[in-house]
């Protein structure tokens, strides 16, 4: 369907996208992938609930002292 898409495309609209192909690593290179990247839960709960909540230092503040009473 992906290709079929592309190819109903002005070719002008066409030569602005990008192609990039993918290869899917083995499991035990996926499995030390993420464990090396990724982060710890108080971080992840920094980055994803708590800035993007909010502005306000002081709810902020609250909402890391939950995370960080959880992990």
């Amino acid at each position: 369907m992906e290709v079929r898409v592309l190819k109903d495309l002005k070719q002008s609209t066409r030569q602005r996208f990008v192609a990039l192909e993918f290869n899917y690593p083995s499991p035990d290179l996926e499995a030390k992938i993420i464990c090396n990247e990724t982060v710890n839960a108080n971080i992840a709960c920094r980055s994803a609930i708590a800035q993007a909540l909010t502005d306000d230092q002081k709810i902020i503040i609250a909402i890391n002292g939950l995370s960080e009473s959880l992990f």
